[in-house]
């Protein structure tokens, strides 16, 4: 089996997809990795404001929530001294984005049993109301803010990082158009969309991290093979494994 994993050129992320090959590989997957799009710092005119904001609102007792492991290493990129830490609590959707907060001085981590921004938000809402601000994206999806805002919770999003499309075409687009694979993992929205551009009409089955990457590549025409319980290596290489040997649940 054959699959192409859709990851970001020159990103801190580029570590996740790694570890995605790896796990793939482990079960004789032959993982081909190839950047779709392009995962940055915003270097706009006002994001010293932003980030200037958002470390003013990190005042003890609030939440630093990370919905991706770029938001709190966009966040390091763009801050000279140390981040304030003390009296802040952190939470992260999952192992790797948990590792991109303790990188920044976190010793605690917050994460959910499933690794799910879904999850994240609905095990925050067992804690009282409280203050969070989430460096983000500009494609980020606002569950996570929107459930705890309907929660009651307090929250700042600030857009940190860019995600885009990749301006060249991937060295591996002629061979996915072509049908040389035989599935697709997706890791994201932008990844569907990327892919969408590169290859329209696609046909080869893809794999997704969760509802909101499904949401988009099946809004985009693609079959979905398979979803991963959470956004985990392992999680991902069982529901490619489910697909190759046929053993989805109905």
């Amino acid at each position: 089996m054959r699959v192409l994993l859709v990851r970001p050129a020159t990103s801190p992320l580029s570590e996740e997809i790694d570890r995605d090959a790896d796990a793939l590989r482990a079960i004789g997957v032959e993982a081909v990795s190839d950047p779709y799009v392009e995962v940055v710092p915003c270097v706009d005119p006002g994001i010293g404001q932003r980030v200037n904001d958002l470390l003013a609102a990190l005042t003890p007792g609030t939440w630093l929530i990370a919905t991706s492991a770029m938001g709190p290493r966009s966040l390091r990129a763009l801050v000279a001294g140390a981040i304030p830490t003390s009296g802040i609590k952190a939470a992260g959707v999952g192992p790797a984005t948990a590792s991109a907060l303790r990188d920044l001085g976190f010793a605690d981590v917050f994460t959910p049993r499933r690794a799910t921004g879904s999850a994240l938000a609905d095990e925050l809402l067992t804690f009282p109301p409280g203050r969070a601000v989430i460096p983000q994206g500009s494609q980020a999806l606002p569950v996570v803010a929107e459930r705890l805002r309907a929660g009651g919770w307090e929250v700042q999003p600030v857009v940190i990082y860019t995600t885009h499309t990749l301006r060249h075409e991937p060295a591996s687009a002629a061979e996915l158009r072509s049908g040389a694979f035989d599935a697709v993992l997706l890791r994201s929205p932008s990844a569907a969309r990327a892919v969408a551009e590169f290859a329209p009409g696609l046909s080869t089955p893809v794999v997704t991290t969760g509802p909101t990457t499904t949401a988009e590549a099946s809004a985009l025409g693609f079959t979905i093979a398979a979803e991963a319980t959470d956004s985990t290596s392992a999680a991902l290489a069982s529901a490619v494994a489910a697909f190759r040997d046929g053993t989805l649940a109905p």
